[in-house]
């Protein structure tokens, strides 16, 4: 996947890349942007920290993972602002989904067009599914999947 620069709904430019080794302190430092709650709603749970062994497992898993990050200017420096990704499990055609943004970010269309690219791939890929767990008062989430997909949804 090469570079794409998109607009978000506010006008903001925005830079979708492939997520890369090198952006483990990004990464770090992206997380601990977030809300609590954001991070309740990725993570289902609440975490004060992420460590660098699962930073590493990110962004070094790339044989069952498809991961990118979106990417901002603010001055001279980049900083990412979201990450989704999708690792494939362990039944054919199925991958389990994430997708995080930063709070300053969300509601302005950078979920919808990150999760397109996710959808984009992984029917190139040959997988037909996304499978997951989401909190029920997630409603961003609820709201962006639906927005873009079918769900079968389970209690």
């Amino acid at each position: 996947m090469d570079e794409q620069k998109t607009l978000l709904n506010d006008g903001s430019r925005v830079t979708l890349r492939r997520a890369r080794p090198g952006d483990i302190s990004a990464l770090a430092a992206l997380f601990n942007r977030l809300s609590s709650q954001t991070r309740y709603m990725r993570f289902m749970k609440f975490r004060d920290s992420i460590s660098e062994t699962v930073l590493v497992r990110f962004l070094e898993a790339q044989g069952t993972t498809f991961a990118i990050v979106a990417e901002i200017e603010v001055g001279s420096e980049k900083k990412l602002i979201a990450d989704a990704r999708y690792v494939v499990d362990s039944l054919p055609g199925e991958a389990g989904l994430g997708i995080v943004v930063e709070d300053a970010y969300q509601r302005l269309g950078l979920g919808n067009k990150m999760l397109s690219m996710l959808i984009e791939h992984a029917r190139q890929s040959g997988i037909a599914f996304f499978i997951g767990q989401v909190l029920s008062e997630n409603d961003i989430f609820c709201h962006l999947f639906l927005a873009t997909s079918t769900i079968a949804a389970t209690d």
